[in-house]
Protein backbone atom coordinates (compact mmCIF):
# COMPACT_ATOMS: atom_id res chain seq x y z
CA UNK A 1 0.00 0.00 0.00
CA UNK A 2 2.58 2.55 1.06
CA UNK A 3 4.29 2.11 -2.62
CA UNK A 4 1.41 2.76 -4.21
CA UNK A 5 0.80 5.86 -2.38
CA UNK A 6 4.39 6.91 -2.90
CA UNK A 7 3.61 6.08 -7.06
CA UNK A 8 0.60 7.81 -6.70
CA UNK A 9 2.34 11.20 -5.17
CA UNK A 10 5.50 10.87 -7.87
CA UNK A 11 2.58 10.71 -10.30
CA UNK A 12 0.80 13.50 -8.76
CA UNK A 13 4.24 15.76 -8.83
CA UNK A 14 4.61 14.56 -12.39
CA UNK A 15 1.68 16.08 -13.50
CA UNK A 16 2.05 18.97 -12.02
CA UNK A 17 5.18 19.57 -13.42
CA UNK A 18 3.57 18.56 -16.75
CA UNK A 19 1.38 21.37 -16.68
CA UNK A 20 3.86 23.93 -15.78
CA UNK A 21 6.07 23.32 -18.32
CA UNK A 22 3.04 23.31 -20.87
CA UNK A 23 1.90 26.59 -19.48
CA UNK A 24 5.66 27.50 -20.19
CA UNK A 25 5.28 26.35 -23.56
CA UNK A 26 2.16 28.02 -24.13
CA UNK A 27 3.78 31.54 -22.77
CA UNK A 28 7.10 30.77 -25.61
CA UNK A 29 4.84 30.26 -28.28
CA UNK A 30 2.79 33.52 -27.75
CA UNK A 31 6.08 35.70 -27.39
CA UNK A 32 6.91 34.29 -30.36
CA UNK A 33 3.88 34.78 -32.24
CA UNK A 34 3.69 38.84 -30.71
CA UNK A 35 7.20 38.79 -31.98
CA UNK A 36 6.67 37.37 -35.79
CA UNK A 37 3.42 39.99 -35.85
CA UNK A 38 6.04 43.07 -34.53
CA UNK A 39 8.50 41.21 -37.95
CA UNK A 40 5.74 41.53 -40.24
CA UNK A 41 4.73 44.84 -39.26
CA UNK A 42 8.50 46.33 -39.94
CA UNK A 43 8.70 44.57 -42.85
CA UNK A 44 5.48 45.58 -44.13
CA UNK A 45 6.82 49.45 -43.52
CA UNK A 46 10.35 48.53 -45.13
CA UNK A 47 8.74 47.46 -48.00
CA UNK A 48 6.68 50.56 -48.40
CA UNK A 49 9.49 52.58 -47.42
CA UNK A 50 11.23 50.81 -50.01
CA UNK A 51 8.52 51.42 -52.61
CA UNK A 52 8.64 54.96 -52.10
CA UNK A 53 12.22 55.17 -52.57
CA UNK A 54 12.27 53.47 -55.49
CA UNK A 55 9.44 56.24 -57.23
CA UNK A 56 11.71 58.97 -56.16
CA UNK A 57 15.10 57.25 -57.47
CA UNK A 58 13.00 57.18 -60.48
CA UNK A 59 11.60 60.13 -60.36
CA UNK A 60 15.54 61.66 -60.31
CA UNK A 61 15.45 62.79 -56.52
CA UNK A 62 17.61 61.29 -53.78
CA UNK A 63 16.63 60.94 -49.87
CA UNK A 64 19.08 63.76 -49.66
CA UNK A 65 17.17 66.32 -51.73
CA UNK A 66 14.56 68.59 -50.66
CA UNK A 67 11.18 69.69 -52.23
CA UNK A 68 12.58 72.42 -54.42
CA UNK A 69 15.42 69.60 -55.45
CA UNK A 70 12.77 67.54 -56.62
CA UNK A 71 10.89 70.27 -58.24
CA UNK A 72 14.26 71.19 -60.10
CA UNK A 73 15.37 67.71 -61.24
CA UNK A 74 11.87 66.91 -62.30
CA UNK A 75 11.66 70.45 -64.50
CA UNK A 76 15.12 68.96 -65.91
CA UNK A 77 13.93 65.84 -66.43
CA UNK A 78 10.67 67.07 -68.74
CA UNK A 79 13.20 69.50 -70.71
CA UNK A 80 15.09 66.98 -71.72
CA UNK A 81 12.53 64.87 -72.58
CA UNK A 82 11.46 67.58 -74.78
CA UNK A 83 14.79 68.33 -76.26
CA UNK A 84 14.85 64.55 -77.41
CA UNK A 85 11.15 64.83 -78.81
CA UNK A 86 12.06 68.00 -80.61
CA UNK A 87 15.61 66.00 -81.80
CA UNK A 88 13.45 63.18 -82.95
CA UNK A 89 10.92 65.39 -84.94
CA UNK A 90 13.75 67.34 -86.54
CA UNK A 91 15.39 64.38 -87.83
Amino acid sequence: MQQNELLKKKLDDLIAELKEKENEVEKFEQDIKQRHNRIDKRQLRVDKLNRIWAQLKDAGVDENSGPMEAKKNNILKQTKELEDEIVAVQK
